[in-house]
């Protein structure tokens, strides 16, 4: 397991990670209105189907890309997907500019199997994406479903931003790890404080090259080193040679910062004005 999530997280960095489906792929154009249901908007498959009619949301095996700066901002759907389905939640490329979708399942994404789930921006075009969950939510970005061991990964490109309103982390579930990787000048705006759910015993984690940028609403025990130490844990990594450092509490939200600094160097929070530092996690 921990092999495969060492090659996973080589490719991202490398930079070839795709996304890939078993299902049909979608591609939006745009270019003649915003709203999702124009079937002028998207390639030859057309608008998106639904493949699992009774359940809430757009649910099955497919990939959706958007791949032009006028984005859908009309009827687009939530992303659905459920517990006691075959079909998963769909799998999203955002290529480029600015979009909004709603996460049906107060769990994010349902999932059987390997996949990589998310992708923002390409590294070249940048897009930012904001998910929106249900506000009775306790929402995590992702629960794996099925015998166990799978991986998925999300990926937030160069200057690429993602923003989630989940109150908990990354994965909810003992049966697969959800890897968040943030490249040079990546974004990730969230008002979860932990990288993986409470009760999770798998290993989600975000992963930070230099120039990322995590931020996350504080919440109580960020007082002491032990307690800081306590609450990440293994759940933030520097990436490609670089060190997390320097952060920031403002408004109420802290800012975790990935610069291209010795590892040696740790990891720094400043909260009111006092520093304290955390002992730096490696990948391996």
């Amino acid at each position: 397991m921990k092999y495969t999530k060492f090659i996973a997280l080589l490719a991202m960095g490398l930079g070839f990670a795709t996304i890939s489906s078993a299902g049909p792929i979608y591609t939006w154009v745009g270019g003649v209105d915003n709203s999702w249901n124009t079937v002028g908007n998207w390639d030859a498959n057309g608008v998106p189907a639904d493949q699992e009619l009774n359940y809430t949301g757009l649910n099955g095996d497919m990939t959706i890309i958007i791949d032009s700066v006028s984005t859908p901002t009309e009827d687009v759907p939530d992303l659905g997907g459920h517990t006691t389905s075959a079909r998963n939640t769909p799998l999203i490329q955002l290529n480029k500019g600015t979009m909004t979708m709603g996460l049906y399942s107060r769990d994010g994404w349902w999932v059987i199997g390997d996949n990589e789930l998310l992708t923002v921006g390409t590294g070249t075009d940048a897009a930012t994406l904001h998910l929106i969950s249900p506000s009775t939510a306790t929402t995590t970005l992702c629960r794996p479903i099925g015998t166990g061991g799978q991986l998925q990964t999300m990926v937030v490109n160069t200057n690429s931003t993602l923003t989630v309103n989940s109150p908990t982390g990354l994965s909810q579930s003992t049966k697969g790890d959800l890897q968040l990787t943030l490249k040079s000048g990546a974004t990730y705006l969230t008002e979860g404080l932990l990288a993986k759910w409470g009760s999770d015993t798998g290993e989600s984690f975000i992963a930070m090259e230099a120039g990322a940028t995590y931020t996350f609403k504080a919440t109580g025990g960020l007082n002491t080193t032990a307690e800081i130490d306590a609450l990440y844990g293994d759940q933030i990594k520097a990436i490609n040679g670089a060190t997390l450092v320097a952060s920031t509490l403002s408004e109420g939200y802290l800012t975790v910062t990935a610069i291209p600094e010795p590892a040696t160097l740790g990891l720094v929070i400043a909260v009111g004005g006092a520093a304290v530092f955390i002992r730096q996690r490696f990948m391996i």
